[in-house]
């Protein structure tokens, strides 16, 4: 009797090993099924700034809908703009900034400094994004450096701005915000 209260004793640990090893499988099975996210958005309206703008003016914005899996979000800007006086020599900043789901503040995860009379800008940023948040990512320009004259606008060019986003399943190690 002794040894079948063991057999049964071993007979439960390893069916109990076994559903920890099923549930493991499973959600090894739901990560791998887990689709990746992606969108791309344009600015439809033209924007134009005066030369004497030094705060960030918001050209562009996108919000990254939530998922039940942690994922790898990775953006992607570029943006073209001109002068409307074609011997300025001012310079532009340009910022790609995210606001973590639930904060009221946007934070720089990019930045570019370009000076021309035409300009292209191109940002981008690697970063982790943890299971069921939304964060918002948004393209900023503002006058950097000497002014302009205030008659002098900095104008969006074609193609219009645009942001680029790809969300994928990550499980891999956290990556902090990376910009490239």
């Amino acid at each position: 009797m002794i040894e079948a209260s063991a057999s049964i004793g071993s007979l439960n640990a390893t069916q109990s090993e076994q559903q920890m090893e099923l549930a493991t499988i499973k959600d090894q099975l739901a990560k791998l099924s887990a689709t990746p996210w992606a969108s791309a958005t344009a600015r439809t309206t033209d924007l134009s700034i005066s030369g004497t703008t030094r705060t960030p003016t918001q050209v562009h914005s996108m919000t990254i809908p939530a998922s039940p899996q942690r994922r790898l979000l990775m953006v992607h800007t570029t943006m073209c703009f001109g002068w409307t006086n074609n011997s300025t020599t001012t310079q532009a900043r340009s910022r790609l900034q995210l606001r973590a789901d639930g904060s009221a503040t946007y934070v720089d995860r990019n930045l570019s400094i370009t000076s021309g009379v035409d300009q292209t800008m191109t940002l981008s940023f690697v970063e982790t994004v943890e299971a069921g948040k939304s964060p918002s990512v948004r393209l900023t320009v503002e006058v950097y450096g000497r002014s302009a004259a205030a008659s002098d606008t900095f104008t969006t060019q074609q193609p219009n701005p645009r942001i680029y986003a790809v969300a994928l399943p990550w499980t891999g190690l956290t990556v902090p915000y990376l910009s490239i």
